[in-house]
């Protein structure tokens, strides 16, 4: 594993921003003990502990806000809370979310819009995440788990939102039709001047798939926003992430930590790599960083 050059051990109260999937829960939607553990003492100890998703509002687990996090950066940096107070929502101008719709629609793309408030899931993307679920339920039949993400809480979650044409979103996952008529640089190519687009980490459902918001919008800079908002240095902040999502996230904080089990352009501008997230990977980055004893 890489090391971390000494001058940036992390000392003192400190921002922690922390991705989601890959990251604090697995891809069977389980939260590891040793990350549970980790994440209290952190607490305990005065660090300020923020989700950093990709996920929108509607999409994070209630178990999961349970735990007591000090606020949420959200939608891939599109919408950020400090505590209970909204500090921004970047949303996609009516028009040209009028338009992307009709895009996907054209282009035969399973999409779900997102907001701090609202999903909107085409019929074909819950069908994809359903298929998905279906699978993972029969590997595990008679108590065995044989492995495979779980994504039946969130075919849950979609299902509930089904129906209704897109309005007040800031963000939106997809993918790419199977058949290769679109695929994710076609997408980018048409799309990239107006809208950051990053490869997605839904590849199960097919390797053509992507995260879009405003151009300019990412997690890096919503973790700037929110230590300037609580008066504390982006020096004193830590990220941890996995995604292409995480890129601006990991790169941009005072310490960047990717998991072990992160792609490797995460890896590539983090400052240390950690474990993957199954070998206790958090508790083992949280205890590097010097966030607990």
């Amino acid at each position: 594993m890489l090391g971390l050059p000494k001058e940036r051990m992390v000392t003192g109260r400190k921002i922690v921003f922390l991705d989601i999937d890959g990251t604090l829960i697995t891809d069977r939607q389980e939260f590891p003990e040793s990350a549970r553990r980790v994440v209290d003492e952190a607490q305990r100890r005065g660090h300020l502990l923020f989700l950093a998703t990709g996920r929108s509002l509607p999409e994070i687990y209630p178990w999961l806000l349970d735990v007591g996090f000090d606020g949420i950066v959200g939608g891939n940096g599109s919408y950020a809370q400090v505590g209970d107070r909204v500090l921004f929502e970047h949303l996609i101008p009516e028009p040209r979310l009028a338009a992307l719709n009709a895009y996907f629609e054209t282009k035969r793309v399973d999409v779900v819009f997102q907001s701090s408030r609202q999903l909107y899931p085409s019929p074909g993307f819950v069908e994809r995440f359903k298929v998905l679920a279906d699978a993972a339920r029969k590997r595990g039949e008679g108590g065995v788990n044989l492995g495979g993400a779980d994504w039946s809480p969130l075919v849950k979650i979609f299902q509930t939102f089904l129906g209704g044409r897109p309005h007040e979103v800031s963000k939106a996952t997809f993918v790419c039709p199977d058949d290769g008529s679109l695929t994710l640089d076609e997408v980018i190519a048409h799309w990239g001047e107006e809208f950051s687009i990053v490869h997605g980490s839904l590849d199960l459902m097919g390797s053509e798939n992507g995260e879009l918001v405003l151009s300019g919008v990412s997690k890096g800079r919503a973790a700037m926003e929110v230590a300037q908002e609580l008066g504390i240095p982006i020096t004193d902040t830590v990220a941890f992430g996995d995604s292409e999502n995480d890129v601006e996230l990991i790169r941009d904080c005072g310490v960047g930590i990717a998991m072990g089990n992160a792609r490797p352009v995460v890896k590539d501008v983090a400052d240390w790599v950690t474990a993957p997230i199954d070998e206790d990977g958090l508790a083992k980055g949280f205890a590097h960083a010097g966030l607990v004893g």
